[in-house]
């Protein structure tokens, strides 16, 4: 409800972490439902480490379908992270 009226420093309070899940298909879940709150919030180093977090834990489960959800959330962070340094070098026009 949070994440989606834009409260993302609210929604992250609220949504449980990687460690505090219970069973290694929760931590996948969790970590790529969080993973997509903290890339939305412009957290990228934060979100791609979530995700290796989540994708470990995928990786001790059949869960393929929510492991290549992790691993192309992760490539979604690397586009995002290239495309935010290639603006930070970009001078302004004169």
């Amino acid at each position: 409800m949070h994440y989606l009226a834009g409260d993302l420093p609210r929604s992250l309070e609220l949504m449980p972490t990687v460690e505090q899940a219970a069973s290694d298909h929760y931590e996948g879940v969790v970590g790529i439902n969080r993973s997509k709150v903290l890339l939305s919030a412009g957290l990228v180093a934060d979100a791609d480490r979530t995700l290796v977090e989540a994708s470990a834990a995928l990786e001790r489960t059949e869960m393929l379908t929510l492991l290549a959800e992790a691993e192309l959330t992760r490539g979604r962070c690397r586009f995002t992270g290239r495309k935010l340094s290639a603006g930070s070098n970009h001078q302004p026009p004169q």
